[in-house]
């Protein structure tokens, strides 16, 4: 890991300790401590086409502040985009976490849209497994595969489906922008949350 990502690194643990200190004094609902699946997925099509499955297991240590850790599988294919790079397809996969906090509980309370619509910041580190003669063109060997590290930043807009479902909608920045970024900046993920015991929507 260089020294850009290092430092990219530091400044995102810091913030998911001071998130962690801040929401540890909210006070309690019966969010906390509650374990939820989080099911993840992405799509992108065009010259690079990408659909990713990322499910993960979350724990909420607050109602605002949560912490997960999962896995993730993605089919990429990429077109003829110049001569001298060929069209190709390949799985990815590896292992992701991520740090959530609610920074608005109920948008209706600010805006006139009649919806229980929270607003959320995210920040996720992943690993991928990749195939080192599609995304590292300059190596001893074009054979096997090496892992590849990024840090992703952004928010989301969270809504209640029932007592025990909430579907997310997440805009995302991938923190690297280099040659071997799988992503074209901004991100755009689909999931949801299932909470595996019953809440109260009004705690929200």
């Amino acid at each position: 890991m260089n020294c850009s990502k290092m430092k990219r690194l530091s400044i995102i643990l810091l913030l998911v300790l001071y998130l962690f200190k801040a929401s540890y004094a909210q006070d309690p609902e019966n969010l906390k401590g509650g374990f939820y699946l989080a099911p993840d997925f992405g799509l992108m099509l065009g010259s690079i086409n990408n659909i990713e499955l990322s499910p993960a297991l979350g724990y909420h240590i607050s109602e605002r502040f949560s912490l997960a850790a999962g896995f993730k599988y993605e089919f990429y294919s990429q077109t003829r985009l110049y001569a001298s790079q060929p069209a190709f397809k390949t799985h990815i996969y590896g292992p992701r976490a991520f740090a959530r906090y609610t920074l608005f509980k109920n948008l209706g309370d600010f805006l006139p849209i009649g919806m229980n619509t929270a607003l959320f910041a995210h920040m996720e580190y992943e690993s991928s497994s990749l195939e080192k003669k599609y995304f590292q063109p300059i190596s001893i060997s074009d054979e096997g595969r090496f892992w590849y590290s990024t840090i992703l930043v952004g928010g989301g807009f969270s809504q209640d489906a029932s007592e025990r479902i909430k579907v997310n909608v997440l805009l995302l920045w991938d923190t690297d922008g280099g040659y071997t970024s799988l992503y074209n900046n901004p991100i755009i993920r689909f999931g949801f949350q299932f909470f595996l015991r019953s809440r109260s929507i009004d705690s929200f």
